[in-house]
This record gives structure tokens, C-alpha cells and sequence, in this order.
């Protein structure tokens, strides 16, 4: 297939691959990274590719359309940004009218963050890619050629036949095996582009710019609130619970601390999330301290708090879209997730291994193994020579027969393994400890037990309390527990006006099973369901939530089914449960003064979640499977026989035998239109069927049969947004990166972080160290007059490890190359040193601010004094830096771009940028701009001066956006026309004449912007003859 790659025509050097396209005032212009990647993949698939630069090279849109004319593609891809995307379009346009029949697709950051709207932009464009789009085109170029249908390819947004603009699943992001097999982007500008046409203020004349990793780990949004409830399967086991309790675990033993947020890699873990229908493999877990979140309310009262930038799939005006949950509105719907399917993989408790796993080591100071006798007579046949010794330490450092401490126990368990026959007949104890099992087999009874402590249960030292008014349920509780823990003791306290009375139970084992071994909290604001009944079976599960809800749930006199707790963790738990066994509930807010509760942004501390089984067939599914313990089971089981809906009445007499409508209303005693009216419903429904009674050949009576059974309760795939409000909590907010870029949290199904404008996301992938030093190679033996590698990764050195045998295995094979990379103000003495002797110039790095707060503000995750210390540093290893500068963030001021500037020179970067602050749709700056009013247009064309260099759409209530253009300029005069650095230019042109070149073409395009720019003063005086002439 005949396929144009095309940066389309625009302004005269005007970069789309910079991170804020525009025309450079140094100059500079980038290379077309991405479609040159894309080529390369197109290529080397096959397809006959055509790559065009326009602005690099200056070509029109007439000689554009002249190639097209002759060449005649078949599809045609263009790349977009904010700034050119009106123009882009038009070009999209003119030419698709030259070819009716190619397939047209825009590709690039802008189109990539607002894909429905830059579609519906114009009826030329036939798709738009989301994300990095290498293979997105390659499965679009397949699928054209072979006339396959285009659901079938990843990462696209497009049109049906029918004009419904349609979402395909993400493209999944490409990762080492993959881009280690892509071409080099080298020689594919060597084929399509002229070298010499790029230029880079800072990096040596001429340059080329390579990848080698995409993606930034570092992210300035983090999404879902601590008590977001998710499913997780670990080793085999179910786990239900916050996400705080889930991967807190994780981060905080083996997390990362990078840059103020806890990192960590789970790709080598056997962990998985639930993510709407399966578990799928979690492969990073983060979490960052943020205080702003939106809280998401549904129509059944489920709701979920998460970060603004946080995309969520949902439906509106019947299609289904991704969008930012700060676009979410009222009316909008989500999706709801499947239900999680029912296990019963458990059914019995490891003991042993739970102490071992879960408890400290104080717990366990105490605790013995019983019965080891029989194992080491085992050991001692089985592994005779080894174990003689290790037996014969034992013995001299215990002097007791047939136990040892748990810890000890471990070690000799460890090493020589443990069959289940054995197991089985050992206990745990202690002296004074009453013994458990070593496996605990999982019964009704225990679950009963677990169900009853966890809605009305607390912790006393080692003793557990149930409190329960109902003689016959302390009864109850006492039967369970008895049952359970034969040796236990079980106490009873009397009643009285002031207390309750309660059951007593436990001791240290059983203390450590209920708060170690199975995770029950203490606290009613904490409380939670633990894992096993989540992996018990159905019949086991029932059981737990029989005891749950006769504890905290009641029958009322509107003869609706509730349930009560204040820990926001277990109502979700409580909900997936329902959600699981078709159950339809509806979730309420009240105070403890049972109360409407509304959020308010005083803290309330008795905030109290009520579920509501409202219909009839929910609340006879929920008795028929759970129900309560004692009379109120029966007098709901009546309640519901009395009053059954006319519809139920009818399948009950059709299950019996297949009837006519009349027959129907006359066994009932209902009219014969009410029975119409029903049996027309339960017919669309699908719970009935026709059929006909014939005879001789006419048909003699229409009867109906039951189609299935009598009760069809579902979870509805989509609910309704109810309203949306920002909430403020103190803690850590969690991200979850999962391989099908979905999960689900309190039952509903999300994204799994936010979608920033890039395209290549916070999943850092890397070629492999021998894959880039081989390009390094063939760059230094083909292209030998290239001085320059930019390697345009947005932070090579954030893998040190692999910084540095980057830099090893150049040094191991000799080469005599000169490399710059994009780092961060973090990069220690050492690192550096090894860059630099391994070809490294310079270093290109993001300081941003002199200013704090500013800093804290858009999340920069580092501090002043380490900035200066990281410019000593790179002095002392002999490394240039350029250093970029932004202005107008969140807290600028004047006295702020003051300061900054005389920040700027003091660190002395060989070179440095100043840029007003822009923001681009699906950035949290232009969310943050937008939410404050500061945007002054939406005109994508206005991101740009009238010459086409950065211009800023921002007013903040400290800075005009005028202003900000004119302190970048007054910053740049400030900054490069200071005579000492002028001199230090100079000098280096003779002690360095490589660097020559590229200094005089920078200071031949920069000297018109530095002429006649005086910021401070002008600004004060504009500001009076416009007061003037106001």
C-alpha cells in the first residue's frame, strides 16, 4: 500500500515535535521523530512509504499536492498540533478531494488528547490515532490493504458506515522486544529527510535526534482515593478490599521513592486486578500524597472519588467515549463492571504460614509447634546425613519434646520442605496459649462467626467481643464459636440499661487468626469483609453475610431490606457481594442522626452508608440465597408470598404448565386486559414465549410457556451520573497501571491513569543497551558527518543503572561518538562522570523556577539547593547543560520572574530557554487554567504569535499574558546579552572550535529577538497610556 507520512505545510520551520511547537527564536527545528519511527515501521511491513517535512524544508501545499496528483496514495497520515490544527485540517481536506478514495487518519499529540472532537471536525477526516501510533498505522495500512474491518485495529477513533464515531481499545504500549525490532530512525531520515535541515541551539551542527525509551515514569497526577475498593488476585487468592490496604503493602515495603512518589514494578509479582469481566496482570502500582479530588455519584448512590485528569469510559447521547472525569456532567454514564465471579479455592485457613507471613515477630515470641516428633523422625529417614546435624543443634539448644517455637520451626521448614500428611497432625500453641489447627478447616460455622465479629465485634487485648442484645442469636454465636474452637473459652456478660450484653472469646491464636491471618480491623469507621469470604464458595459466602446483615441490617416498615455501617470499605465490599449474586441495591448517605447526609466541607464523623434492596424479585433473591438468622427471615419470607407482582403470579402458573391469557386471569381472579398487559411485558423481557394449540391445521389457542427461570435480576452495564462535586481529603492517592489499561473500583470500571497530551505516556519502555549502541554504530560509519546524537527520550537518565552501561558498553566498543540527552536537575557526580566519558556534551534539563512553591505547585518533585548542587556537580564531570525555564505557572508573579532570571545567570547553563507557560487540551495545565478562568481563548490558531512563535493564552490574576510573552524576551536579553557571556562564547568558539557552528547560526537567528525588549519598564508604562487613553 502506497502510504504519505506528511508534517504538513504551516509556517517556515515551524517544529510539531516539540514539546511546545512553534517557531523557535534560537532556531531550532525538530525532527519529525515520530513519523519517522512510523515510517520505519511501515516499511519494514511492506508498504512503500512516502515521508514529507514540509515546514523543515520549506515545501508548499501546491507541491504537496503535486506529488499526491502523481503518486496517488492510498493512505494518507498527518500530523497535528494545537497551534496548527485549524490549518492541518484544511489540509486534511484539499487532500482528500484530490484523493476521494484514500484513507485519511490525523495522527500527533492534539488529535490524541480530544480524539471525538478533532474527528468531528471535519467529515474528510476518516480517523484519528490515539497515543504513539507506530503500529496503529501499521494495522491500519494491513487492515486497508486487505479490505479487513477496522474494529479490529487498535488506538483509532473513526467513523462507521452509519457516520457513529467509534473507539477501538487502546493500542498497547510498544515495549523493548518491540521497539528493538523497529528500524532505526537514523536511516529513515537518511532515506526521506535531509539532515542538514535540523538544527538544535545547543547540540552540535549538524545533529541527529534518536530514541531510546519512551515514556516518563514521573507523573504530575496520581488518581484514585485511598478507599477505593478493588479486587486483586495474588497467588491464587481473592482479595477484596481498599486499594490503601491492598498495595500499601507493596509500596510501602518495596517501593521506590522517586521524586515524591512511591514506585513500584510488579511485572515479576503474580499479582492481578479485576478489570471488568477478568483478571489481568498489574504491572506498576503507585501512589503520591494529593488533597483535590472529585467525587463521582451514581444513580444507585455508588460512588467514587478520583484525581480531575483521571479518563473513565462512558456513555453519552448513546456513544461510548473516554474523557477526563473533570468533563464528566450529570447525565452522563458510566459503565459498571461485571460482576467478580464466585471462587471456592479455599477451604480450609493455613495456619502456620499466616503467623509466619503476617504476624511480627513479638506476636510469635510465644508460640510453638506441637507434635514435631513424627516430622523429625521423617527427616531424619528421609535426609539421614544433612538433617543429623541440624537435629542434633536443635536438641542441644531445646530442651523440650516434641515442640519448638514457630520461628525455629520455619527455618528447619524452609529448608527440607513439609508434606501435607504431617502438617495435618501438628497443632500451634503455647504455654497458657490455646492451640489452633494447623489448617483450620473453613465451615459455616466460622463464617457465621466472621460475619457476626465484623458487624458487631471488637477487639479487647486478646480477647473478641460480639454484642448482642438477641438471647437467641448469642446463642447462635456461642454454637458457631464452640464449634469452630472446640478449646476455646466462651464467656457471656449480663445486660443492663447502660450495656449491652456481649460474648467473650479467644485468646492469642484466635486474636492473631481474626486481626492477622484474615485482616479484620478494628474500628467501626475501618471495618472490612476478609479475604476467604471471597474464596470460600457461595454457600460458605452466604453464610458470613447471613450473620452480617442480621447484625446491622433490618426489615423496616416500608418492608425493604437495609443495611448500616459507617466504614465506607465494607459497604463496597457488601455492594460487590450483591453485585456478584445479581442483586440490585441503591447506596444512601445519612448522618448519625439517620439524617440525609450531604457532603459538606466540615468533616463529619458519623457519616453512615445505607444499602437498600428495594424491589421485589431483589429482595426475594437476597432471602432465598442469604437472609437473617431468627423470626425476621420468616416474616420477610411471608411478607413476599403476600405480596408478590402480578408478573411473578403469572410465571408462577405458566411454570406449572403452558396457559392461555384467559385461562391465567381466571385462576387468578385479575381481569383479562391486566393480564395482557403483563404477559406483553414479561414477553419482551424474554421470560415467556408463545405458543400455539392447533388442530387439523388451525390454530386453536395461544398459549405461553416460561422461557427461563422465574427470577431475572442483572446489573445494569451503564449508570447514570447523579451529580459531581469536588472534594478535599488529606492521604496518598493510588494509580494502578494494568496491561488492558482498565480496572474496576467500587464497582465501576476506570482508566488506569490519566491521559496527559504525549504520546508515548508514563510507561517507561527502553531498548535494549545494545540495540542503541548499534545505531550509535551505524550512525558513526554511514553518517560520519553528523557531530551530534540528541537523544530525544523525555529523561534518558531516569534508569541510572541503565544510563551507565550505556555509557560502559560505548566505551567497550571504542566508539569516538558525541551524544546529548534530556535529564532531570537529579542526576549524581557519578552517573555524570560516566556520560561524559562515554561521549556525553550536554545535558538538556527542565529547572522551571527559582521559586519554591512554584515548584510544589505543578509537582516538579525537586528542591532548590538540589538543583544548584546538581550544576556543581556537572562543572566538576566537564558536562554543558541547557537549561529550560518556564514562566507563568501557578503562583508567578513579577518579583517571581525576577527572581528566576537572576537565578538563571547564577547557574550559568551554557545555554538557556525561556517560555511563556502553554497549555494544551489534555495537559493538567490546561486544566488548571481552565478550572480558574485564566484561558483567554480556545482558538487553537491563538497559541501563536502573528510570526508564529510562542505565544500564551493565559491571563492569570498576577500576570497578563502579554506580559508573560515580554518577560521571555526581557529573561533572554537579560540572560545572553551580559558581557561575561558573551566573552565565555567566544572564548569557547576558540578553545572548542566544534562548537562554532552551532553558536553562530543560534546567534545569527536569536539577535532580532533580543533587540528593543525592556520588560520591567515598558510593562509599567503601557500600563498608564492605556490607562490614557481608557
Amino acid at each position: 500500500m502506497r502510504v504519505l507520512m506528511l508534517n504538513p505545510p504551516f509556517l517556515f520551520r515551524f517544529s510539531r515535535t516539540s514539546r511546545s511547537p512553534a517557531i523557535s527564536k534560537g532556531g531550532c527545528v525538530y525532527y519529525p521523530i515520530w513519523m519517522g519511527y512510523a515510517t520505519g515501521v511501515l516499511e519494514q511491513a511492506g508498504h512503500e512509504v512516502k515521508l514529507l517535512d514540509c515546514p523543515a524544508c520549506g515545501m508548499t501545499l501546491e507541491q504537496v499536492i503535486g506529488i499526491v496528483k502523481e503518486w496517488k496514495p492510498q493512505l494518507i497520515a498527518v500530523d497535528s498540533v494545537t497551534a496548527s490544527f485549524n490549518n492541518d485540517v484544511k489540509v486534511v481536506e484539499t487532500l482528500k478531494r484530490l484523493c476521494p478514495d484514500a484513507f485519511t487518519i490525523m495522527v500527533g499529540t492534539h488529535v490524541g488528547a480530544l480524539p471525538e472532537m478533532s474527528l468531528r471536525s471535519s467529515g474528510k477526516i476518516d480517523a484519528v490515532a490515539r497515543g504513539e501510533y507506530d503500529y496503529i498505522l501499521r494495522d491500519l495500512a494491513d487492515a486497508l490493504e486487505n479490505k479487513k474491518p477496522l474494529e479490529g485495529v487498535f488506538g483509532i477513533t473513526y467513523r462507521d458506515k452509519e457516520g457513529k464515531v467509534k473507539f477501538t481499545p487502546n493500542m498497547p504500549p510498544i515495549e523493548q522486544d518491540g521497539l528493538d525490532k523497529m528500524p532505526f530512525a537514523s536511516q529513515v531520515y537518511n532515506r526521506h529527510v535531509n539532515i542538514r535541515d535540523y538544527f538544535y541551539p545547543s547540540v552540535l551542527y549538524p545533529e541527529i535526534t534518536i530514541i531510546t525509551g519512551r515514556g516518563c515514569k514521573f507523573r504530575c497526577t496520581f488518581c484514585l482515593d485511598a478507599d477505593s475498593v478493588i479486587a486483586i488476585k495474588e497467588n491464587g487468592k481473592i482479595k477484596v478490599d481498599c486499594i490503601s490496604a491492598l498495595l500499601g503493602t507493596h509500596l510501602g515495603r518495596e517501593g521506590k521513592n522517586v521524586q515524591g512518589y512511591d514506585l513500584l514494578n510488579t511485572q515479576k509479582k503474580d499479582i492481578k486486578i479485576w478489570s471488568n469481566g477478568e483478571f489481568v496482570t498489574v504491572k506498576n502500582m503507585s501512589r503520591i500524597k494529593e488533597d483535590k479530588r472529585l467525587k463521582i455519584r451514581l444513580s444507585n448512590g455508588t460512588s467514587i472519588e478520583l484525581t480531575a485528569g483521571h479518563i473513565m469510559p462512558i456513555m453519552r447521547s448513546g456513544e461510548e467515549l473516554e474523557v477526563r472525569a473533570g468533563e464528566i456532567t450529570k447525565g452522563d454514564m458510566l459503565r459498571f463492571s461485571n460482576p467478580l465471579p464466585e471462587s471456592d479455592s479455599f477451604d480450609r485457613i493455613d495456619v502456620y504460614h499466616g503467623l509466619v507471613e503476617n504476624a511480627t515477630s513479638k506476636d510469635l515470641k510465644d508460640v510453638y509447634i506441637h507434635g514435631v516428633n513424627e516430622y523429625f523422625a521423617f527427616l531424619e529417614k528421609a535426609n539421614e546425613k544433612e538433617f543429623a546435624q541440624d537435629y542434633a543443634m536443635l536438641k542441644r539448644n531445646w530442651k523440650y519434646s516434641n515442640i519448638l517455637p514457630i520461628m525455629e520451626f520455619r527455618k528447619v521448614e524452609e529448608k527440607y520442605g513439609l508434606p501435607h500428611a504431617i502438617a495435618e497432625k501438628l497443632e500451634i500453641g503455647g504455654k497458657n496459649i490455646l492451640p489452633l489447627p494447623f489448617y483450620l478447616q473453613v465451615t459455616k460455622e466460622l463464617m457465621t462467626a466472621i460475619g457476626f465479629f465484623v458487624s458487631e465485634g471488637n477487639y479487647n487485648n486478646f480477647n473478641l467481643a460480639i454484642t448482642k442484645s438477641d438471647l437467641e442469636m448469642r446463642d447462635e454465636i456461642k454454637r458457631c464459636i464452640k464449634s469452630t474452637f472446640p478449646q476455646t473459652y466462651v464467656t457471656e456478660t449480663e445486660g443492663s440499661t447502660e450495656r449491652v450484653p456481649q460474648v467473650y472469646f479467644g485468646g492469642k491464636l484466635i486474636y492473631l487468626l481474626f486481626n492477622k491471618i484474615l485482616g479484620i480491623r478494628a474500628g467501626a469507621q475501618n471495618k472490612n469483609l476478609p479475604w476467604i469470604v471471597f474464596n470460600a464458595g457461595k454457600n460458605l459466602q452466604n453464610a458470613c453475610l447471613k450473620a452480617l446483615f442480621t447484625g446491622d441490617g433490618t426489615w423496616d416498615g416500608a418492608r425493604k431490606i437495609k443495611y448500616y455501617t459507617s466504614s465506607k470499605t465494607l459497604a463496597n465490599q457488601v455492594m460487590t457481594i450483591l453485585a456478584q449474586k445479581g442483586v440490585n441495591y441503591t447506596l444512601e448517605m445519612q448522618d448519625n442522626r439517620g439524617n440525609a447526609f450531604i457532603h459538606r466541607p466540615v468533616k463529619i464523623n458519623h457519616e453512615i452508608h445505607r444499602i437498600t434492596i428495594n424491589s421485589w424479585d431483589d429482595r426475594q433473591k437476597f432471602t432465598q440465597e442469604i437472609g437473617f438468622f431468627g423470626n425476621r427471615q420468616q416474616e420477610i419470607v411471608e411478607h413476599l408470598k403476600e405480596h408478590k407482582p402480578n408478573r411473578v403470579l403469572v410465571l408462577e402458573k405458566i411454570l406449572e404448565k403452558p396457559m392461555s391469557a384467559k385461562g391465567i386471569a381466571k385462576e387468578l381472579g385479575l381481569t383479562h386486559a391486566n393480564i395482557r398487559q403483563t404477559i406483553a411485558e414479561l414477553a419482551a423481557s424474554g421470560s415467556i414465549e408463545k405458543t400455539q394449540v392447533t388442530q387439523r391445521g388451525f390454530v386453536k389457542q395461544v398459549q405461553y410457556r416460561a422461557a427461563v427461570s422465574l427470577y431475572r435480576n442483572t446489573v445494569p452495564a451503564f449508570l447514570a451520573v447523579d451529580r459531581v462535586e469536588e472534594v478535599v481529603h488529606d492521604g496518598f492517592v493510588y494509580d494502578v497501571e494494568t496491561e488492558n489499561s482498565y480496572f474496576t473500583a467500587n464497582n465501576i470500571v476506570v482508566h488506569n491513569c490519566k491521559w496527559p497530551q504525549t504520546l508515548t505516556g508514563h510507561s517507561y519502555r527502553a531498548r535494549s543497551v545494545k540495540n542503541v549502541v548499534d545505531e550509535f554504530e551505524w550512525i558513526a560509519k554511514n553518517l560520519p558527518y553528523v557531530k551530534d546524537i540528541m537523544i530525544e527520550d523525555d529523561t534518558l537518565t531516569q534508569d541510572r543503572q541503565r544510563t551507565i552501561d550505556l555509557c560502559k558498553e560505548v566505551l567497550d566498543r571504542g566508539l569516538n561518538i558525541t551524544w546529548t540527552c534530556n535529564s532531570r536537575a537529579d542526576v549524581d557526580l557519578e552517573t555524570m562522570q560516566w556520560m561524559k566519558k562515554a561521549g556525553c556534551r550536554l545535558m538538556c534539563v527542565g529547572f522551571e523556577s527559582a521559586d519554591q512553591q512554584i515548584l510544589n505547585n505543578i509537582k516538579k518533585g525537586t528542591r532548590i539547593e538540589k538543583i544548584e548542587q546538581f550544576m556543581v556537580d556537572s562543572k566538576k564531570a566537564n558536562l554543558l547543560v541547557h537549561g529550560c525555564f518556564m514562566l507563568g505557572n501557578n503562583g508567578e508573579t513579577h518579583e517571581t520572574i525576577r527572581k528566576t532570571v537572576e537565578w538563571a545567570k547564577k547557574l550559568s547553563p551554557d545555554t538557556a530557554q525561556f517560555f511563556p507557560l502553554m497549555v494544551y487540551p489534555g495537559t493538567e495545565a490546561y486544566k488548571w487554567a481552565e478550572s480558574n478562568g485564566f484561558l483567554t481563548t480556545t482558538k487553537w490558531d491563538e497559541w501563536l504569535t502573528a510570526e508564529g512563535t510562542h505565544n500564551t493564552i493565559l491571563n492569570t490574576d498576577k500576570l497578563s499574558g502579554k506580559e508573560l510573552v515580554e518577560a521571555c524576551d526581557w529573561a533572554r536579553k537579560e540572560f545572553y546579552m551580559r558581557p561575561e557571556y558573551i566573552a565565555s562564547r567566544i572564548k569557547l568558539m576558540f578553545t572548542q572550535p566544534r562548537e562554532a557552528p552551532r553558536l553562530l547560526m543560534g546567534a545569527k537567528t536569536f539577535t532580532k529577538y533580543l533587540l528593543d525588549i525592556n520588560f520591567l519598564k515598558r510593562s509599567a508604562a503601557q500600563k498608564q497610556v492605556e490607562g490614557q487613553e481608557a
